[in-house]
């Protein structure tokens, strides 16, 4: 029998209701329209605060495809070295150790 991990369990209502919740998505968009980052023309920490929200939304698979200049911005962040090593590999790290077998469970 294969079994779902708890977080994945967890996930299935907010997958399912995703198509109700983009927050800020909107606002976010328009502001990297109008500047290369959210504080202006820097990088800055409030890049760094958002990245991490819209990794999430996309872990959890939100709709957010019809936003195309904010996730411009995000790959952007996304291919910087800090963001690889930092979010990136510390991830898939944590889903290893989630997800390897437990010794002696049933």
């Amino acid at each position: 029998m294969i079994s779902t991990s708890p977080i994945r369990r967890c996930l299935r209502p907010i997958r399912r209701d995703a198509s109700a919740c983009t927050p800020g998505s909107s606002d976010l968009d328009e502001c990297v329209v109008a500047h290369e980052w959210l504080a202006g023309d820097a990088f800055s920490l409030a890049d760094l605060a958002w990245s991490i929200d819209i990794y999430r939304f996309e872990l959890i698979k939100l709709p957010i495809e019809r936003y195309a200049a904010m996730l411009t911005w995000y790959r952007r962040i996304e291919s910087r070295p800090g963001f690889q090593h930092m979010v990136l590999d510390y991830e898939a790290q944590f889903w290893k150790l989630i997800e390897a077998p437990k010794i002696g469970a049933a």
